[in-house]
């Protein structure tokens, strides 16, 4: 049961991401200003620990980049790099847990 609700989610999702995306990026000019607001969305769906809904975040990052990427200005631009980074500093894995001290260190 556990696949099928996986499974249902990840499509709700998915599907419902992408609905979203479409409606932001064919109402651009009228909604760019709410920009910082759906990156925030679909990075929060990236960082879910629920590998699903993470990939459905991916998904709808993608999309939205392509559909609205040549119409975006440099200061929109710097702001979709600034939370790319943002996302990628906070998905590193915590490397210390897994290997613990380094030899020869005190910790």
């Amino acid at each position: 049961q556990t696949e099928e609700v996986d499974a249902w989610l990840y499509v709700s999702c998915t599907h419902c991401l992408q609905l979203v995306v479409d409606l932001f990026a064919q109402f651009l000019p009228m909604v760019r200003a709410l920009l910082p607001r759906m990156l925030a969305l679909l990075t929060g769906f990236v960082l879910r620990p629920h590998e699903r809904l993470a990939e459905a975040g991916v998904k709808g990052l993608g999309q939205l980049l392509k559909q609205i990427g040549g119409h975006l200005s440099q200061a929109e631009w710097a702001l979709v790099l600034t939370s790319l980074g943002d996302l990628t500093t906070a998905s590193l894995p915590d490397v210390y847990s897994l290997v613990g001290p380094l030899p020869g260190t005190s910790e």
